[in-house]
């Protein structure tokens, strides 16, 4: 059986030191979007915006030399969704990011390169 999958409710942009402070005045202070200060996290260098239907979620991230944008695949079942995906070979990309302890999701990267976390329907990333 085919899984079904659909677009997250976030767009992770991971953006390097030298652009990111322009890169959240962009946000925040020219487009002035709403805040989700319940996922923000400026410690960490991580402020999460509401963007329509979605959350963006801009971090800064001291080992990259340009800016990423990283997608959410939700779907209801990700050990169907892995098997379908490797059925077409798809590349797992597990060595990305750490998921937390219990985390059924994985990583996957499309054609050209672009990063997807493909996980439950309700589990957002950031």
């Amino acid at each position: 059986m085919k899984p079904r999958f659909e677009g997250g409710s976030t767009l992770l942009v991971r953006i390097p030191p030298h652009e990111f402070t322009q890169t959240l005045s962009f946000y925040r202070d020219i487009l002035q979007l709403e805040e989700d200060v319940s996922f923000s996290k400026p410690s960490l260098g991580a402020y999460a915006f509401c963007f329509g239907a979605m959350r963006l979620v801009l971090c800064e991230v001291d080992c990259i030399s340009r800016t990423e944008i990283w997608l959410h695949l939700a779907t209801a079942d990700e050990s169907d969704a892995a098997f379908y995906l490797a059925q077409h070979g798809v590349v797992r990309r597990d060595e990305i990011a750490p998921l937390p302890d219990g985390d059924k999701g994985f990583w996957i990267s499309a054609p050209g390169g672009l990063i997807h976390l493909v996980s439950n329907l309700g589990q957002p990333f950031g």
